[in-house]
């Protein structure tokens, strides 16, 4: 018998992977079919609401591989409700053989001995979000997993994670990092006024100084900040494309004025 708990929303967090909607018919309705996955956890919701269906695929859109092997399936629906509290608490208790999580905005209901359940929620993917990611934590921690809500850096061939809830600081931590790096790098102020130059040669002093007291670097290394959910699709990527090409096509698409030379990333990383 699993213990009843209750957990807050921020407590579990997770990254969701959208796959491929297929039309099937079942007594004569169409019903949508769509995966969701972390890493290879597949979990399968069928709906005949095609504007609920329509909202998550817009709202994943890009999360796209066909799953066939799922943990859990789910029919879900949507209801007409207002919005709720963000503080309101997550609710996930253990009765009559299935797991039953609710908030204001969705109540879930699934039998892991069955992998099979349902999903009533608000025509809102937030509900969704917060009903699914508890979904995958359970499965996970029946098979000895967890899901972690993390920002992390790689130094000196070691990994670091900086976890956290929502608005704790862990992205701003890094792009922090990243733009302290970026400004030791620069040689000098390109500022035209005087008083410009001056600051901007005191941020750059500074930033040097804090790069080879505080991380211990003697030289300035090239920082590089990366959403890895931008980079969601590399199980399809091709045999002969890189990390380097995905840097260079996520800069094309954010900075459409600017054109990187040729070879940018791979001359100043080796």
């Amino acid at each position: 018998m699993h213990p009843a708990f209750r957990v807050g929303e921020e407590a579990i967090s997770v990254s969701l992977k959208l796959h491929e909607s297929d039309a099937m018919t079942l007594a004569g309705t169409p019903i949508e079919r769509i995966v969701i996955e972390i890493g290879r956890t597949a979990v399968l919701l069928r709906t005949s609401d095609h504007k609920l269906a329509k909202m998550l695929l817009d709202r994943y859109n890009g999360f796209v591989t066909p799953a066939e092997n799922v943990a859990a399936e789910f029919e879900i629906e949507s209801h007409d409700g207002g919005p709720i509290s963000s503080e309101q608490e997550v609710s996930v208790r253990w009765k009559n053989d299935q797991w039953i999580i609710e908030r204001g905005d969705f109540r879930v209901r699934w039998s892991p001995r069955r992998r099979a359940g349902t999903i009533r929620q608000a025509a809102s993917p937030f509900a969704t979000d917060s009903a699914l990611r508890i979904v995958h934590s359970l499965v996970l921690a029946s098979e000895g997993g967890f899901l972690l809500h993390a920002a992390s850096a790689i130094r000196n061939g070691r990994a670091f994670l900086f976890a956290g809830a929502s608005g704790a600081g862990k992205t701003t931590m890094l792009r922090f990092l990243a733009l302290t790096f970026a400004q030791a790098r620069r040689k000098r102020s390109s500022a035209k006024v005087v008083k410009n130059r001056q600051r901007d040669s005191e941020k750059i002093r500074k930033a040097q100084e804090r790069v080879k007291s505080e991380f211990r670097f003697d030289n300035y290394p090239l920082p590089i900040f990366v959403y890895l959910n931008r980079l969601r699709d590399v199980s399809n990527w091709p045999p002969h494309r890189s990390l380097l090409d995905a840097l260079t096509d996520e800069w094309s698409a954010v900075d459409k004025l600017r054109k990187l030379p040729e070879g940018f990333f791979k001359k100043k990383l080796w």
